[in-house]
């Protein structure tokens, strides 16, 4: 499509997906995002300079759907493209606790689980450090540091950051991170 179409397209699947995601959906996130990231592909930073500059969070989102739609390897590869190939300062704190929790929560689907347990803490570190470690956005590291303690056979540990990440998310307990609890 021309180009202003084009970014009309992306911002309004990008909504979408962002929707799919609080509704739960991982499959209709997962189309948003993937239509969204392959038309941003196409576009410019002359045509674009504002959706050039945070390209990071379309792939950061694709990640997540990729995620929670069962692909675990992709949603890595998206997200560690999102969370550590961009300059600091691209994703505000809420979003690199958010993402890097994410990615931890993937490593740790694909049997890496000593890289999620050092994403997971350097994302509760990043949390700590602006007072957040016990907010909505924290629950995905606290997550993967259950999950990654479990697999490992660290039952203990896993059950205490389950207990934090119930605490992190309060009454906001994300569908997917309860599905998986």
């Amino acid at each position: 499509p021309e180009p202003r179409r084009a970014l009309a397209t992306i911002t309004v699947q990008s909504i979408r997906a962002a929707q799919a995601h609080r509704d739960g959906d991982a499959l209709v996130m997962r189309a948003a995002a993937v239509e969204a990231d392959e038309l941003l592909q196409g576009i410019g930073a002359a045509e674009a300079p504002g959706w050039s500059a945070h390209r990071g969070f379309i792939h950061a989102l694709r990640g997540v759907a990729e995620l929670w739609a069962g692909r675990p390897e992709e949603a890595c590869r998206l997200l560690a493209h999102a969370v550590e190939s961009y300059p600091p300062g691209s994703f505000n704190v809420y979003g690199e606790v958010y993402y890097r929790g994410v990615l931890a929560l993937a490593q740790a689907g694909v049997g890496r689980l000593s890289l999620a347990r050092a994403s997971a803490e350097a994302a509760l570190e990043t949390a700590r450090r602006h007072g957040r470690s016990r907010s909505y956005e924290s629950q995905w590291a606290w997550l993967a540091q259950s999950v990654s303690l479990l697999y490992a056979g660290a039952l203990q540990g896993a059950a205490e950051a389950r207990r934090h990440c119930l605490e992190a998310a309060g009454s906001r307990l994300n569908p997917f991170v309860a599905t998986t609890l």
